[in-house]
């Protein structure tokens, strides 16, 4: 099972209590390739700094990229196979008027998730001497309901991953 990439932090302590936040899930890839005319066309694409990066906040329906891929939310990765992280909005704009002819442009589906998922062991001795562990696993906060996307993009079938869901909303998974 190969889920989506994310971006996580993590932190344990010695309660065998395992937290893991994840801020936001990177989805499926996505490249546009255009033609400008010249450098002076626009191309109706808005940009804006996040913390994922350079997202895309708006494409014009009627431009060259309205009919492509791209769509508003989706993080933008490379400009002609410039990568464009750690650029200004000002900087990837630049490029973009700067180039004439092919113009390719790739992105990512951007789900920001807040999710904390929390994992819990405890360990009991019994009157026997033997050691019976329990493991209590939680999911708070998927605000935006992310938790569905990243099943499916990992492949899990519908049927199953609404079993895995109803277990952990039960808490009992």
């Amino acid at each position: 099972l190969a889920l989506p990439k994310h971006h996580q932090n993590s932190s344990s302590n010695n309660n065998n209590t395992s937290t893991t936040k994840v801020n936001h899930i990177t989805m499926s890839h996505y490249t546009a390739t255009i033609t400008k005319q010249s450098k002076n066309q626009s191309i109706g694409i808005g940009l804006k700094e996040t913390d994922a990066g350079l997202t895309i906040s708006s494409i014009n329906s009627e431009g060259p990229l309205g009919q492509t891929c791209l769509k508003p939310g989706m993080k933008l990765l490379t400009i002609n196979n410039i990568e464009v992280s750690g650029l200004s909005t000002k900087e990837a704009v630049q490029i973009l008027k700067q180039t004439e002819g092919k113009l390719a442009l790739s992105a990512v589906d951007f789900v920001p998730a807040n999710i904390t998922f929390q994992v819990a062991v405890t360990r009991v001795r019994n009157d026997n001497g033997q050691i019976n562990e329990r493991v209590l696993a939680t999911m708070k906060h998927d605000i935006n309901n992310a938790t569905p996307t990243i099943f499916m993009e990992a492949g899990v079938p519908s049927n199953t991953f609404s079993k895995i869901y109803t277990l952990i909303e039960s808490e009992l998974l």
